[in-house]
C-alpha cells in the first residue's frame, strides 16, 4: 500500500533558480545596506550578489511594488527587517516566541521524565522515514510490545540561525505540547498518539497510529483535476465535510488548529480523513507557556508592522558610501523533487504548458516574524492573524482556513496566488490583509452555487458573519451532498445501462469456465484465444471493462491450465483495477488474489506470498479478520505457505483452522466452503502427523458432506475424494484407494480435463498406489503418463513435477533399475536445492530416496552425508518424533549396524 502524500518540506531549492529562503536572505541584507546609505538603489545591490540571485530579487521587488499598489500604499521601500526580523525564514518550521535567559530549566525535567519512562529502544524498531516536516520526521516503525505497526514523529532540532539551546527548548516544548494536545482530542478524524518517550539519540518522538495509502489534500486537489482514482469535486468536498466536523470536536473541546491547510489533511486509502499537525494549536482561555508564547508585545509589534506597510523615514544619504560587502556565500540548494526543471527558455515560476498550477506553488511555507515566530500559513490564514490581531483569533479564524481550502478545492489553485506564480510567503500575506481576492463567479462560474455560498460565507472578511461554528459549515456541506444524491443515482443507473452489453459478454466467457461448465462445452479455447487477440489490439471502452474481460479471460484459461495467457490478462486486470479502483477496492483485491493463485501454481511462490500478504492486510483492517472475504484469502495464502520452500506446517495448521471455525460460525457445517476448509485442514494436519487419526475422520466428513451438499462429479468433491484416497493407501486400505482414486480421476478427466492440474495429480495418486499394490509395470506407465503431461503444462520446474519424479524413481528402483533411478533422483535433489533457500522437507525426503539408491549401489559414504543432512533438515522444520524423520534415523541406524546409536543428531557423523 503507497504513502504518496508527503509534502515537500518547505524552502526546498527551485529546480530553476534559488530557493525562497536564499532570496528573502539577500533581500534582507539589501534593504540593512539600504538603511546604512551602504548602497543607494537595488541595481547597486545586485551588483554585489551571486548572478543566480539578481533575477530573483528583482522579481522580488516587483512583486513587493504590485502589491503596494494594489492596496494603495506609497511608493517607498518595505522595510522587510522590520517586517520580518534577521531570523525571517519562510522555508523552516520552529516555535514561538522567545525564551528568557534560564527558561530552559522546565525542558530538562521535561527530559529527563521522558527518558526515565522511555522504552523506545526495547519497544520500537524504525522500518523506513515517511514523509520529513518543520517540526520532525515522521518514520513508519514496528512496535514489538503491541505487534503492530505504527507511525513515529520524531522533533527535529532548529538549525541553522536558530540553533541554540533556547531555540531547542522552545521545539522540545512545542513538540510535547502538540503530542499531549492531540492525545486529548479523541476524535476518529484526529489521529490517537500511542506513546511519547525519548529515543535513543536525546529526540522527543510520539507514536500514533499509522494510515495505509495516506494522501495529502493537495494531492487529492490534484486527483481531483485530473479526474484520477475516482475523485471528484463532491468526493472532495466529503473528505473536507469530515475535517469540518473534526474541527468542530476540537472546537468543543476549546482548542484552536490555527495551521489548517491541504498539506495537514491526510486522506487514507479506505476514505478515512484525519486533521494532523497541532503544534501550533492553543486551548482557548489559557496563556501559552513562556517558552512557547515568549514575548506577546513583539508578536503583536511585529503584526503591527506588517499592517503599516510603511518604511518610514528615509535614510539621510551617507557622505560616502562604505564600499559594498563581499557576497555572502549561498547555501548549495537541495534538490527539490517537484516542480520539473523548466524548459529551456521557460520563465522561472511559470508553469509548463498543461501542467496543474498547483505544483509551481509552495502552498507549504509557513512566515516567520522577527525571532523566527511562526504566524501560520499566508493562503489560509484568516485576516485577523495576517493582521496580528491575536485577541480576535478564535474558532472563526479556522472556519476561514476551511473556506480557503473550499476555494482551492473549486478553483484549483492556491489562495491569493496566480497559475504559475511562486511567490514569497510575506508577499501573499500583505495580500491576505488587502483581500485581494478573486471572486469565484470570475473563476468558476460553473461552480455549484451551493458550494460557492458556503465558501463565501467561510471567508468573510469579518468573523461575525462566518459560520457560528464548524459544526454548521459540516451541515451545510451535508446538505450540499444530499441534494446531489438523487442525481448521483440517476448518473450512476444509465451507466449500469450502458455497460449491459459488456456484462452479457462477461457472462458467456465465464461460462467457458470448466468449473462452472463441469465438463459441458469447454472446446470454446480456440474462440477464447480470438478473443484474446482482439482484446490486445483495443476494444476502445472503459478501463474498467476492459478489466472486467481480462480478469474473466485470465481465470478461465488458468482453468484451462494456459497459465501463460492466463498471467498476462490477470496481470493486465490487476494493474487496470489499482489505477482506477485503488489498492483497497474489493474488485482490486478479488483480481490480485486470482493472479497470486495463479503464481502459485506456476511455482512463483514468494510472489504470491507477499501479494497474498498485502491484500490480507488490507482486508482485515478494511473489512475484519473474520470476514468471509478475509477468510478466503487465507485459504489461498495457506495453500501457497504448505508448498513453500520452509516447513511452515503449523503456521498453515493455524491459518486453516481460523478458516474453519470462521466458516462454521458464519455459513454452518453444511455448506461447500466450510467442507472444502476442513478437507484443507484434514490434510495438514496428515502431513504433520501421518498417525493422526483426525486427519482420517476429517477427510472421511468432508468427502460425505460435499457428496450430500454439491454432489459426487463437484469438482471440489473430486478433489477431496482424491486426497482422502491419498490417506487411505498410507494406511494400507489400498481397495477402498483404488476405487476413490478411479472414481475421481474420471470425474476430473470429464469436468476439468485431461491436463488440469487436479486431473495430473489424481493420475499421479493412483501411479504411487499401483507401486504401492505391486503392480509395478502399470505404476511406471501411469507416472511417466504424469510426468509428461505436468512438463506440457508448467514446464520442467514446477514443485508438482519434483514430487511425480520421486515417485518414478522409486518405482523403478523397486523395479531393480536403480542406476535409472539414481540418475532420475540426483536430478530431482539437484532442482529441489536450487529452488529451497532453506531447511525443506521435500528436499530431505528426496535425499533420502538418492540415499537409498546409493547404498544398493554400493556409495555409502555419500549416501551417509545425504542421509545426515537430510535428518537435518527434517528436524529443523518438522514437529518432533514425525514419520519422516523416525525413517531417516532409521535408515541411518541400518547403514551404521547400530541400533541404538543416533548418528547425525549433530551433524557430526556427516
Amino acid at each position: 500500500m503507497s504513502d504518496d502524500g508527503a509534502a515537500s518540506d518547505p524552502g526546498q531549492a527551485d529546480s530553476a533558480g534559488p530557493d525562497h529562503a536564499s532570496v528573502e536572505a539577500a533581500w534582507l541584507r539589501f534593504q540593512a545596506q539600504l538603511r546604512a546609505g551602504e548602497v543607494t538603489d537595488l541595481e547597486g545591490f545586485l551588483s554585489t550578489q551571486p548572478s543566480p540571485l539578481q533575477q530573483p530579487l528583482r522579481e522580488l521587488a516587483e512583486q513587493v511594488a504590485a502589491i503596494k499598489r494594489d492596496v494603495g500604499l506609497p511608493d517607498e521601500d518595505v522595510d522587510v527587517t522590520a517586517l520580518l526580523g534577521g531570523s525571517a525564514d519562510p522555508g523552516l518550521t520552529l516555535s514561538l516566541g522567545s525564551v528568557e535567559t534560564g527558561g530552559t530549566h522546565d525542558v530538562d525535567e521535561l527530559l529527563e521524565q521522558l527518558a526515565s519512562e522511555s522504552g523506545f529502544a526495547s519497544r520500537y524498531e524504525i522500518e523506513r522515514r515517511i514523509e520529513g516536516g518543520g517540526f520532525g520526521d515522521i518514520m513508519r516503525v514496528w512496535d514489538r510490545r503491541l505487534k503492530r505497526v505504527l507511525a513515529m514523529k520524531i522533533m527535529k532540532l532548529p538549525q541553522g540561525e536558530r540553533s541554540g539551546p533556547s531555540e531547542a527548548a522552545r521545539a522540545v516544548w512545542r513538540f510535547h505540547a502538540e503530542a499531549l494536545v492531540t492525545a486529548q482530542l479523541d476524535h476518529p478524524g484526529i489521529l490517537p498518539v500511542h506513546d511519547i518517550g525519548v529515543e535513543t539519540k536525546g529526540l522527543v518522538y510520539f507514536t500514533m497510529k499509522y494510515v495505509r495509502g495516506r494522501r495529502n489534500l493537495r494531492r487529492i486537489f490534484e486527483m481531483v483535476s485530473r479526474g484520477e482514482e475516482g475523485w471528484t469535486v463532491n468526493r472532495a468536498v466529503g473528505a473536507l465535510l469530515r475535517v469540518c466536523e473534526a474541527v468542530a470536536y476540537a472546537h468543543s473541546k476549546q482548542v484552536l488548529h490555527r495551521d489548517i491547510k491541504p498539506a495537514n489533511i491526510m486522506v487514507g486509502q479506505y476514505g478515512e480523513t484525519y486533521l494532523l499537525d497541532w503544534g501550533l494549536a492553543r486551548r482557548l482561555g489559557e496563556d501559552e507557556h513562556p517558552l512557547v508564547a515568549g514575548s506577546l508585545p513583539a508578536l503583536m509589534a511585529d503584526l503591527a508592522d506588517l499592517a503599516d506597510l510603511a518604511a518610514g523615514p528615509a535614510p539621510e544619504p551617507a557622505p560616502e558610501p562604505a564600499p559594498a560587502p563581499e557576497p555572502e556565500p549561498e547555501p548549495e540548494p537541495e534538490p527539490e523533487p517537484e516542480p520539473e526543471p523548466a524548459a529551456e527558455g521557460q520563465q522561472r515560476g511559470a508553469a509548463p504548458a498543461g501542467a496543474d498550477p498547483s505544483q509551481f506553488v509552495e502552498v507549504e511555507s509557513w512566515l516567520f516574524s522577527r525571532d523566527g515566530k511562526i504566524m501560520g500559513t499566508p493562503p489560509y490564514m484568516s485576516p485577523e492573524q495576517a493582521r496580528g490581531e491575536v485577541d480576535r483569533v478564535d474558532q472563526h479564524s479556522d472556519i476561514y482556513s476551511l473556506g480557503a481550502i473550499l476555494y482551492h478545492l473549486l478553483t484549483g489553485r492556491t489562495p491569493f496566488v496566480e497559475p504559475g506564480e511562486r511567490p514569497f510567503p510575506f508577499v501573499v500575506l500583505m495580500r491576505v490583509r488587502a483581500g485581494a481576492l478573486q471572486p469565484l463567479a470570475q473563476l468558476v462560474p460553473d461552480a455549484p452555487p451551493s458550494l460557492v455560498e458556503i465558501c463565501e460565507r467561510a471567508m468573510a472578511r469579518e468573523p461575525a458573519a462566518r459560520f457560528e461554528t464548524a459544526a454548521d459549515m459540516a451541515r451545510a456541506l451535508e446538505d450540499y451532498l444530499e441534494d446531489i444524491s438523487e442525481a448521483r443515482e440517476e448518473a450512476r443507473l444509465q451507466a449500469q445501462r450502458a455497460s449491459k452489453i459488456n456484462e452479457l459478454l462477461v457472462q458467456m466467457l465465464a461460462s467457458a469456465d470448466p468449473r462452472r461448465a463441469q465438463g459441458q462445452d469447454v472446446t470454446v479455447l480456440q474462440v477464447l484465444d480470438q478473443f484474446s487477440e482482439r482484446i490486445e489490439q483495443g476494444i476502445g471502452g472503459l478501463p474498467l471493462d476492459e478489466a472486467a474481460l481480462r480478469g474473466t479471460i485470465g481465470s478461465v484459461y488458468k482453468e484451462l491450465g494456459r497459465h501463460e495467457p492466463a498471467r498476462t490478462h490477470l496481470e493486465a486486470a490487476l494493474a487496470l483495477y489499482d489505477e482506477h479502483l485503488g489498492l483497497a477496492h474489493h474488485e482490486t483485491l478479488a483480481a490480485g488474489t486470482e493472479l497470486a493463485v495463479l503464481q502459485r501454481v506456476m511455482g512463483s511462490l514468494d510472489a504470491s506470498e507477499h501479494l497474498l500478504d498485502e491484500i490480507r492486510d488490507v482486508q482485515t483492517e478494511r473489512l475484519g479478520a473474520d470476514h468471509l472475504d478475509t477468510l478466503r484469502t487465507l485459504v489461498v495464502l495457506a495453500e501457497t505457505l504448505r508448498r513453500g520452500r520452509q516447513g511452515r506446517l503449523r503456521e498453515v495448521e493455524s491459518l486453516l483452522q481460523r478458516v474453519l471455525d470462521g466458516r462454521r460460525t458464519q455459513l454452518g457445517d453444511e455448506h461447500v466452503e466450510t467442507l472444502t476448509a476442513m478437507n484443507r485442514l484434514a490434510m495438514v494436519k496428515w502431513d504433520l502427523d501421518r498417525s493422526d487419526p483426525q486427519a482420517l475422520r476429517l477427510l472421511r466428513d468432508a468427502v460425505e458432506g460435499l457428496r450430500r451438499v454439491v454432489g459426487e462429479r463437484h469438482p471440489e468433491t473430486l478433489a477431496a475424494m482424491n486426497d482422502l484416497a491419498s490417506q487411505l493407501q498410507h494406511s494400507g486400505h489400498f481397495e477402498e484407494a483404488e476405487q476413490l482414486l478411479q472414481i475421481s480421476l474420471e470425474g476430473l478427466r470429464e469436468v476439468l480435463g485431461p491436463d488440469h492440474l487436479e486431473t495430473i495429480m489424481s493420475l499421479a495418486n493412483l501411479g504411487w498406489l499401483f507401486n504401492r499394490r505391486g503392480k509395478l509395470v502399470k505404476a511406471e506407465a501411469t507416472l511417466r503418463q504424469a510426468v509428461e503431461q505436468q512438463r506440457r503444462v508448467q514446464g520442467d520446474d514446477s514443485s508438482d513435477l519434483l514430487v511425480y519424479l520421486n515417485n518414478l524413481a522409486k518405482t523403478l528402483q523397486a523395479m531393480g533399475r536403480c542406476e535409472d533411478a539414481a540418475a532420475m533422483l540426483e536430478d530431482v535433489v539437484e532442482r529441489a536445492r536450487r529452488r529451497s533457500d532453506g531447511p525443506n522437507w521435500h528436499v530431505a525426503r528426496f535425499q533420502h530416496n538418492l540415499a537409498e539408491c546409493l547404498i544398493v549401489l554400493g556409495q555409502q559414504g555419500r549416501a551417509r552425508r545425504l542421509l545426515t543432512e537430510a535428518l537435518d533438515q527434517l528436524r529443523a522444520v518438522l514437529p518432533d518424533g514425525h514419520a519422516f524423520t523416525h525413517e531417516t534415523l532409521a535408515a541411518l541406524r541400518r547403514l551404521d549396524g547400530s541400533a541404538g546409536a543416533d548418528p547425525g543428531a549433530d551433524g557430526s557423523q556427516a
